[in-house]
C-alpha cells in the first residue's frame, strides 16, 4: 500500500520527518521531528512532554501528523505512546530506528510489569504501527521477528557505521602506554578490573553515571583512572591515546551494544581488543580487525591487550585493517542506507 503524499511534499518541507540524529544525517527530504515538534506544539505542553511520556508521545504525533513517514529511535522517551496513537488510527508509517530489544530488569517484579506491558501494549502497537524496524546485527531480525510473532521482512540489518566520517588513519602516539575501555550499556567491569589486576599496563575507564558506583567499587585499590560523563570531546581525546582500546561485553541476552564505542576507537585509530558478542557480529574479524576473546574471561583479556602492547607490529596491523574496513561505511554510507529505507516507504514498497 502507498503512503499518501501529504502537505509537506506540496509545500517543499519534505516527505520524511525524524529524529534530529537521523534528520540531519539523510538531508535533503527529512525535516527534524523538534523543529516540527517546537513548529506546532505549545511550550506548554511541550514542557510536560519533557516529563511525560504520553505527552511527548501526543507531541511527536501532533509533529509528525502530516508527514508521510515518519523516522523514530525506538528507545526515545513518548515512542511507545506515539505508536499507541497511530495504531489507534490504523497508520503504518513509522520506521523504529535503532531497534534494540530493552534489558531485563533485575527485580522481579519489575520484570512481570514489563512483560505484562510489552504483551499487552508494545508488542500490539509496534505491529500495527510500524512499516519496519532497523536492527543493528543480521541475527536480530528473526530474534525481533519471533519477539513480536511477525515476518522478519517486517525488519532491515542496517549496521551502524564503523566510522563517522572518512578521515586519514591518525598517527600513533608516541606516549601511547594506557589501556582505555568506556561505555554506558552492558559494560562487564568485573571482567575488566579482574584482569587489569594480573597485569601492569595503565588502566583508565570512563563510564556514565548508572555505572560509576560499581566502577568505584571495584577501583578500590586505585587502579585505574576512573571518568564518568565526558563529553565526547573529552572522551575522544583519551582513546586517540590509548595503547589499547578494549570493549568488555557481558553475556548478551538482551540488546547489542558496543557499536559507537568500537566506532570512536576505530576512528581514533586505536587497536581493539573486544568481547565475543552477539551484538558485534558482522563489526569485526577476529585476528583482523581486532583480537576476540570470550566473554567474563579475565586472564584471555589479559592475554590479549598484552599481546597487543608488546608486539608493536600486530597492533599497527589490527588498527590498519580496522581503519580501512570502517572507511568503506561511515556516517555517508549509514545515513544513506537508513534515507533509501525511509524512501522506500514513501514509495509503497513497505515490508508486508
Amino acid at each position: 500500500m502507498k503512503i499518501p503524499v501529504a502537505r509537506d511534499q506540496a509545500v517543499g518541507m519534505g516527505w520524511l520527518v525524524a529524529s534530529p540524529f537521523y534528520a540531519d544525517g539523510i538531508g535533503a527530504g527529512a525535516v527534524s521531528l523538534a523543529a516540527e515538534i517546537e513548529r506546532v506544539v505549545p511550550a506548554v505542553v511541550r514542557m510536560i512532554g519533557s516529563r511525560v511520556g504520553l505527552v511527548a508521545g501526543f507531541s511527536i504525533w501532533l509533529g509528525a501528523r502530516s508527514f508521510a513517514v515518519v523516522g523514530l529511535v525506538r528507545g526515545e522517551p513518548g515512542v511507545l505512546s506515539f505508536l499507541v496513537l497511530e495504531a489507534l488510527r490504523g497508520r503504518r508509517r513509522t520506521a523504529l530506528l535503532e531497534f534494540l530489544p530493552g534489558p531485563e530488569p533485575s527485580r522481579r517484579w519489575k520484570r512481570v510489569l514489563r512483560r505484562a506491558r510489552f504483551a499487552l501494549v508494545e508488542r500490539p502497537a509496534t505491529v500495527r504501527a510500524m512499516a519496519v524496524g532497523q536492527v543493528l546485527t543480521a541475527p536480530e531480525r528473526d530474534l525481533c521477528a519471533a519477539r513480536f510473532r511477525v515476518s522478519n521482512e517486517r525488519f532491515r540489518h542496517i549496521s551502524w557505521a564503523l566510522m563517522r566520517y572518512p578521515a586519514p588513519l591518525p598517527p600513533v602516539h608516541s606516549d601511547a602506554a594506557a589501556v582505555v575501555a568506556s561505555g554506558r550499556a552492558s559494560c562487564d567491569w568485573p571482567t575488566l578490573f579482574a584482569a587489569a589486576r594480573s597485569a601492569d599496563w595503565p588502566l583508565i575507564v570512563i563510564c556514565g553515571s548508572a555505572d560509576l558506583a560499581e566502577v568505584e567499587a571495584l577501583n578500590h585499590d586505585r587502579r585505574a583512572q576512573v571518568h564518568s560523563e565526558l563529553s565526547r570531546t573529552e572522551h575522544d581525546a583519551i582513546v586517540s591515546a590509548a595503547a589499547v582500546y578494549a570493549v568488555v561485553l557481558r553475556r548478551q541476552k538482551g540488546p547489542s551494544a558496543g557499536h559507537v564505542r568500537l566506532m570512536a576507537a576505530v576512528g581514533a585509530g586505536a587497536p581493539v581488543v573486544a568481547t565475543e558478542s552477539p551484538g558485534l557480529d558482522g563489526y569485526l574479524i577476529g585476528g583482523e580487525t581486532a583480537l576476540l576473546v570470550e566473554p567474563a574471561n579475565p586472564a584471555a583479556l589479559a592475554a590479549a591487550i598484552q599481546r597487543l602492547i608488546d608486539d608493536s607490529e600486530l597492533a599497527a596491523r589490527v588498527r590498519e585493517a580496522a581503519h580501512r574496513r570502517a572507511a568503506e561505511w561511515t556516517y555517508n554510507e549509514y545515513f544513506e542506507a537508513i534515507g533509501e529505507l525511509c524512501r522506500g516507504l514513501s514509495e509503497g514498497s513497505k515490508p508486508g
